[in-house]
C-alpha cells in the first residue's frame, strides 16, 4: 500500500513540474547564475549515476585494481577529450563493456 502511495506521489510530482511551465501567460525570467546552474544539473545527475554504477556493486564498494566499469568509464571519457562527441564517447564506453563481457571478465 505504501509503494502505491509513493507511487502515486512521483506521478503527481512530475506531471505538476512538467505541465505547469504549459499554463505561464509569459516566458519566466531567472536569474543568469539559477541558469547556469540548472544547465549543468542534468550532467551531474549523469556524472553521479555513473559514478555510483562504476564503483558499487550490490552495496559493495568495487576499488579500483579489478573493476572493468571503471575501465570502460575512462575510455569513455577519453573519447569524448578527443573527439567531443558525446554519442561516440557512449558507443566507445559501451563497446569496451561488450569486450569485457565477451572475453567472460565480469
Amino acid at each position: 500500500m505504501q509503494d502505491n502511495i509513493a507511487i502515486i506521489g512521483m506521478f503527481f510530482i512530475t506531471l505538476i513540474t512538467r505541465v505547469g511551465f504549459l499554463f505561464l501567460t509569459k516566458p519566466l525570467k531567472v536569474n543568469l547564475k539559477w541558469q547556469y546552474i540548472l544547465r549543468l544539473a542534468p550532467a551531474v545527475a549523469l556524472a553521479a549515476t555513473v559514478m555510483l554504477d562504476t564503483f558499487f556493486y550490490k552495496n559493495n564498494f568495487l576499488g579500483i585494481m579489478h573493476n572493468t566499469k571503471l575501465f570502460a568509464v575512462l575510455i569513455a571519457i577519453a573519447f569524448f577529450i578527443y573527439f567531443k562527441k558525446v554519442w561516440l564517447s557512449l558507443i566507445a564506453g559501451i563497446a569496451v563493456w561488450c569486450i569485457f563481457i565477451a572475453l567472460g571478465l565480469i
